[in-house]
């Protein structure tokens, strides 16, 4: 978060930042010079090389740099320039002129910048919308999602309960069912009885 008006937290803010060597835009040059440099939100931002002494005593810098190149839609290549081997290339045909040449002073370091430059050069207004339009219909698909799960355990707990309801009209008929049996069998049983009873006064 800002820490002072015009200042920010690099730590906080920035994706990568350091020193690194950089030869001028639009024309051959063997005049290299250092640079602070900062991938920041889709930009990349170079200062002075002081403003890296700066930050180390103040943890912040002044955002008014020295340049400031839009990475949305950059092409990002590793190069190797004379006397400076591990060397990017960025360049935007529809946006500027020439190819931005930076350099750094080991191959694990440019690897390094190349991975982050790489991914901030997909930062484009057209991916963000593109970005949000899918955010928006992963949330309609989860809403329709959770909607046909809400229906169908609805239908579950309907069939539930008719079944449990049919359950309990079977074991009533059951019930039914047996007491009919019982009192048939008493009736046949009293019946029985009377009948016997009956061939006895005949004799």
């Amino acid at each position: 978060m800002p820490t002072s008006e015009g200042t920010f937290d690099v730590f906080a803010k920035a994706q990568l930042h350091g020193i690194l060597h950089k030869r001028p835009v639009g024309h051959q040059s063997n005049k290299w010079s250092k640079r602070f440099f900062i991938v920041k939100d889709g930009f990349l931002l170079y200062y002075s090389e002081v403003e890296m002494k700066d930050l180390k005593k103040r943890k912040r810098f002044s955002i008014h740099p020295k340049g400031a190149l839009p990475l949305g839609g950059c092409t990002i290549e590793p190069a190797k320039e004379p006397g400076h081997i591990h060397s990017i290339h960025i360049k935007n045909d529809e946006d500027f002129d020439g190819v931005v040449v930076i350099a750094a002073e080991t191959e694990m370091e440019q690897e390094k910048w190349l991975n982050v430059l790489r991914q901030s050069s997909r930062i484009t207004w057209r991916n963000a919308q593109l970005g949000e339009a899918m955010i928006q219909q992963l949330e309609n698909q989860g809403l329709q999602m959770a909607r046909e799960k809400q229906d169908y355990y609805d239908q579950l707990q309907t069939e539930a309960s008719a079944l449990q309801d049919e359950k309990e009209q079977r074991e009533e008929l059951q019930r039914v069912k047996e007491e009919l049996e019982k009192e048939k069998q008493e009736l046949e049983e009293f019946t029985k009885g009377l009948r016997e009873e009956y061939e006895k006064i005949k004799k």
